[in-house]
């Protein structure tokens, strides 16, 4: 997902996965980025949307309230399930 200023604001955007980021049973995965807030031992909100991180650990960094993030996450039903989470500066 990308964001793009609409009205003044970020507005969350999907973008396709590419053929290889394909997780559980054909589950597409999809790119957020943006900064963490409301982070908790399990998940954290990004761009309105909640990720559970566990047990997914970031390739880079360390995950902190406010830390800009790239997150490649397969959502399923109320969850959605980080696969990859690089921490940028």
């Amino acid at each position: 997902m990308l964001t793009r200023k609409v009205g003044g604001a970020d507005t969350p955007e999907f973008v396709s996965q590419s053929a290889n980021m394909s997780y559980g049973k054909g589950t597409a995965a999809q790119l957020i980025h943006g900064r963490i807030s409301a982070l908790t031992a399990t998940s954290f909100d990004l761009m309105g949307i909640v990720i559970q991180y566990s047990p997914a650990t970031p390739l880079d960094g360390s995950l902190s309230e406010g830390a800009k993030v790239d997150v490649w996450f397969t959502p399923s039903g109320a969850i959605n399930q980080a696969q990859i989470i690089d921490v940028g500066d």
